[in-house]
C-alpha cells in the first residue's frame, strides 16, 4: 500500500534524486565523511516489519530505507520440523533467512536502482555474519547497521571483503565507540566507510519510548565525544 511520509517533508532532508550509480556513490562518500547532513534513516525493525514493501516505499520518497535481517525467512517455522535434529532445524532456518534476504534485496533494488538501501543485522542473532555476507555478495546494499553487541575483529574484517558496503556501528557509549576504532587500528582493518549511530542506553535506543527531555546528555554516550 501507498505510505504517507508527509510528516517528514522537511526541506533539505531528502537525498538527492540520483540518476546514476556514480552520483549515489559520491553522495555516500560525502555522507560517511560527515561532509553533508545525514538524511532520516528509517532503520529496520524485525521480525517482518520493515520488509521489502515498506523499504520500497521509503526509497521512493527519496529517504534512506533499511531492511531487517532479523529472521526474514521466519515462514519456515510454520513447517513441521519435529523430525529434524536441532542442528538441521537451525541450518534450515538460516538457509531460509538468506533466501528471503536475497529476494527482498532484489525486490527493492529492481524498483529503486539508485536509492540508498541498507540492512540492519543484530550481532546477537544466530547467522549475523551470514546476513552480512549475503548483503555484501549481492552488491546491491549500500551499508549494514550492526548493533545488539560489540563488533569483534572477525566482524570488522568481514567488511574488507565488501568495500562497496559501509558500516554503521550502533553504540551506546563512548567506550564502545573507542573499542571499535581501537580494534580497527590494532588489526589494521581497512573499512572504506564507517560511522556510528548513537543510541540512548537508558531507553534501549528509543525502543522503550523516549522524549527529548529524557536524554540527560550523559558523557557516557555523548555523540560529540564519540565523534572526537
Amino acid at each position: 500500500p501507498e505510505m504517507d511520509f508527509s510528516s517528514t517533508s522537511v526541506e533539505g532532508l531528502y537525498v538527492d534524486d540520483f540518476q546514476s550509480e556514480i552520483e549515489k556513490q559520491k553522495y555516500l562518500d560525502a555522507m560517511f565523511a560527515g561532509e553533508i547532513p545525514i538524511p532520516p534513516i528509517y532503520k529496520a525493525m524485525g521480525v517482518d516489519f520493515t520488509g521489502k514493501r515498506y523499504v520500497d516505499a521509503v526509497l521512493r520518497k527519496r529517504l534512506i530505507g533499511v531492511l531487517s535481517a532479523a529472521a526474514p525467512g521466519h515462514e519456515v517455522v510454520t513447517e513441521d520440523m519435529r523430525g529434524l535434529t536441532k542442528g538441521a532445524r537451525i541450518s534450515k532456518f538460516l538457509q531460509a533467512n538468506m533466501a528471503s534476504q536475497r529476494e527482498q534485496i532484489d525486490y527493492v533494488r529492481e524498483r529503486n536502482p539508485y536509492g540508498i538501501l541498507g540492512e540492519n543485522a543484530m550481532l546477537k542473532l544466530t547467522g549475523y555474519r551470514k546476513a552480512v555476507r549475503t548483503a555484501g555478495e549481492s552488491k546491491k546494499v549500500d551499508f549494514t547497521a550492526s548493533g545488539a553487541g560489540m563488533l569483534a575483529e572477525k566482524d570488522l574484517k568481514q567488511f574488507e571483503q565488501f568495500p562497496h558496503m559501509g558500516l554503521i556501528a550502533i553504540v551506546s557509549s563512548v567506550v564502545a565507540a573507542r573499542g571499535v576504532m581501537r580494534c580497527i587500528a590494532q588489526h589494521n582493518i581497512d573499512i572504506k566507510r564507517i560511522m556510528f549511530c548513537v543510541e540512548d542506553p537508558n531507553t534501549a535506543g528509543g525502543h522503550l519510548g523516549a522524549k527529548e527531555k529524557d536524554l540527560n546528555g550523559s558523557k557516557r554516550y555523548d555523540p560529540v565525544l564519540i565523534a572526537e
